[in-house]
């Protein structure tokens, strides 16, 4: 019983409470492709992460998550497709610079 109580309750109200006090993720961030890695634009400033910036990655249906620490990911949905993100092409770079998802 407290296992589900921590899976269904617990963590959720974790997760929630840890975004609404993170400011950064409130902030609009317009993600690009590029060659050399991923560039993220929002309001504080571009940044471009060099493929060798990520240490791994995993992908399921729902979501691709690209690691900067063994901790520490970028989150990908994957209706980002539907908006124009080329999802496809960024899992062939990673591919080819990271090798398979774990």
């Amino acid at each position: 019983m407290g296992t589900l109580a921590f899976a269904y309750v617990i963590l959720p109200w974790l997760a929630r409470r840890t975004f609404a006090k993170y400011p950064l993720s409130h902030l609009a961030h317009k993600l690009v492709l590029r060659p050399e890695g991923i560039t993220l634009q929002s309001p504080r400033g571009i940044n471009t992460l060099q493929w060798k910036d990520f240490i791994r990655w995993r992908t399921n249906s729902k979501t691709i998550l690209i690691y900067t620490s063994p901790s520490t990911f970028i989150h990908f949905p994957t209706r980002l497709a539907k908006l124009g993100f080329p999802m496809d092409r960024l899992k062939v770079g990673l591919l080819r610079e990271l090798g398979p998802s774990f």
